[in-house]
């Protein structure tokens, strides 16, 4: 049972279900009071009956305490009584929630429960092999191109990198973070990444890189008409490939690129991509297909015990912000369409959905709501080499918060505010330790 559809399917009145439910006003009224988001509301109201009755939150436990509850939502009944067809696994819920009815931005993540993630990783076959959270170091890098010597400064990027980052941390990885790097500089901080001993800890790794860019490369910090600063994007795949990333191989490596990719710009509208920019620029603004690699040829005396062949690129995927020949479209103070999509998708539904299922919901969203009524912006999901599901499982509510698993500290360091102001901090504890 999916609590977040339970809470979705809810009326406005949900504070009378927590009331029903035995819940004291006290604590529906503090969710209330720190929450704005009304579905968040609902949901932290079932989370809370969940954790108040261990081992009697069933979808047969919850419908038995809101059965002669008035005027409850005909879809909450129907939603409820699909888990109990569903059967004792509950893996998924009948009712499915349309991209329309989560319309708009959350910031929490919805968490996996322990019983879905042991009932998909029974298929080994198909589902990528995930490491304990006690034994593994996820790693993810991070690049932001945001101010530039001659090129329009990308505005909005700033929270694009704060919402990636949130995410990305939240799915429990380590975060290497970039920002204004010139071509030359991207690829050595990818390169770099490659060899980071940490990799042999990770089980998958994220590269996300936000910048302008061109097709079939992201501009660097320094690119001028006539002096181009580049970094093709092949150069990501070659880096993270077999060969020279051994510790990565069968893991999934998602490569998420927010970019140009041509320069079909409008009228009053800037491009991130080399171009003029008219005074005029609204709050919307905009920000290449790669050929697959050649195969090594298998020379017929290499007997097999002598030498193991591995495929030289595989298990990457692949995210862009738009297709080919195009631009996508950036919001001046809340950032890329491309990134707000991807955070709250990712954010609903990676407690359930493999990772291309989340692509192509973020697809769909793109479809069903466009950047403005003239323009047009279509994700792609590019290059992918992916021979299994690849789920993220974001810690489940059963096996506690990253705050109580003995890695709190390592998680709050790694939090942006923190590392803006570590060097105040460490004065203050050595002020009262008497050091």
């Amino acid at each position: 049972m999916q609590l977040l559809q339970v809470a979705e399917t809810l009326g406005q009145e949900w504070r009378r279900v927590g009331v029903h439910l035995e819940l004291s006003t006290t604590d529906l009224d503090d969710i209330k009071a720190g929450e704005k988001d009304v579905t968040m509301q609902k949901l932290k109201m079932l989370v809370l009956w969940k954790r108040r009755t261990p081992g009697k939150a069933t979808a047969q436990d919850l419908l038995r305490g809101l059965q002669d509850l008035k005027d409850l939502p005909v879809k909450t009944h129907q939603l409820l009584r699909g888990s109990l067809l569903a059967g004792s696994q509950e893996v998924k819920a009948s009712y499915k929630v349309s991209p329309t009815e989560t319309k708009g931005r959350t910031s929490e993540l919805i968490l996996s429960s322990e019983q879905f993630k042991t009932e998909k990783l029974k298929d080994r076959d198909n589902i990528y092999a995930v490491m304990a959270p006690a034994n593994r170091t996820r790693m993810a890098l991070l690049i932001t191109n945001v101010h530039f010597d001659k090129e329009k400064d990308r505005d909005g990027a700033e929270k694009d990198e704060e919402d990636m980052s949130k995410l990305l941390i939240s799915l429990g990885y380590n975060v290497e973070q970039h920002r204004d790097l010139s071509g030359a500089e991207m690829d050595e901080a990818v390169k770099r990444f490659s060899k980071e001993p940490r990799l042999a800890a990770t089980d998958s790794v994220f590269v996300v890189i936000m910048s302008h860019g061109v097709k079939g490369a992201i501009l660097g910090v320094r690119h001028c008409d006539g002096v181009p600063d580049q970094f093709p994007i092949d150069n990501i795949y070659k880096h993270l490939d077999s060969a020279r990333c051994p510790k990565l191989l069968n893991k999934p490596k998602v490569i998420i690129i927010q970019a140009c990719r041509g320069v079909d710009d409008g009228s009053a509208i800037v491009c991130d991509g080399p171009g003029s920019v008219p005074e005029q620029a609204p709050v919307v603004q905009v920000d290449a297909a790669l050929p697959p690699h050649l195969a090594d040829e298998v020379d017929a005396g290499i007997e097999e015990d002598a030498i193991h062949r591995v495929h030289k690129e595989k298990d990457m995927v692949s995210f862009l912000s738009c297709t080919a020949d195009t631009v996508s479209f950036r919001h001046q103070r809340q950032g890329s369409f491309f990134i707000q999509h991807i955070v709250e998708i990712f954010n609903r539904h990676a407690h359930e959905d493999h990772i291309e299922k989340l692509f192509k919901r973020v697809l769909k969203r793109f479809e069903d709501e466009p950047p403005s009524a003239d323009r047009r912006q279509m994700a792609v999901k590019d290059r992918c080499t992916l021979t299994r599901d690849f789920y993220l499982f974001p810690r489940s509510l059963e096996s506690g918060s990253m705050m109580t698993d003995g890695k709190w500290f390592q998680h709050f360091t790694r939090v942006k505010w923190f590392q803006e102001n570590k060097l105040k901090i460490i004065l203050i504890i050595l002020k009262y330790s008497g050091l």
